[in-house]
């Protein structure tokens, strides 16, 4: 049910921020390798838009299990504003909305100040992209660490 230990938080955040665009459609899902990995699909393909819907499945359980509070642009966010936006950004809630809008309202219900071309920069050294990096780190098992 859980990422293998071979998904990286980079990679899953790589592939978290190009769902950002169209949203988490399932048969976009089943083409991404890490997402595919943390879903724990089976090497051999199936029917891409049902893998699709088992990769989407596992996405909301990851975003729903999100708990507490987070500390993102120097705020700590509660859980539920994270979840919210979230969803917004992946076109689970906001359905009819472009990527323009949807990230808009996440910048909103995060209560950060920035416009959204700031907030989207490409890859890296952008709010977007670390917001997506905080949700591989939860989606990815932590390494345990040995009391000797």
């Amino acid at each position: 049910m859980f990422a293998q230990s071979n998904c990286t938080v980079e990679f899953l955040a790589m592939e978290l921020k190009k769902l950002v665009g169209r949203g988490a459609q399932p048969m976009r899902l089943a083409l991404l390798p890490e997402l595919r990995c943390f879903a724990g699909l089976p090497a051999e393909p199936m029917d891409p838009r049902r893998e699709g819907l088992i990769i989407r499945r596992q996405l909301i359980s990851a975003i729903d299990r999100l708990s507490g509070k987070y500390e993102f642009q120097g705020e700590l966010i509660p859980a539920n504003m994270m979840r919210r936006a979230y969803r917004l950004l992946f076109k689970i809630e906001g359905t009819g909305q472009d990527h323009a809008v949807r990230r808009g309202r996440a910048i909103v219900v995060l209560g950060l100040y920035c416009t959204v071309d700031r907030w989207r920069r490409p890859v890296t050294n952008c709010p977007e992209w670390d917001f997506m990096l905080l949700l591989a780190e939860h989606m990815t098992p932590q390494p345990r660490q040995n009391s000797a």
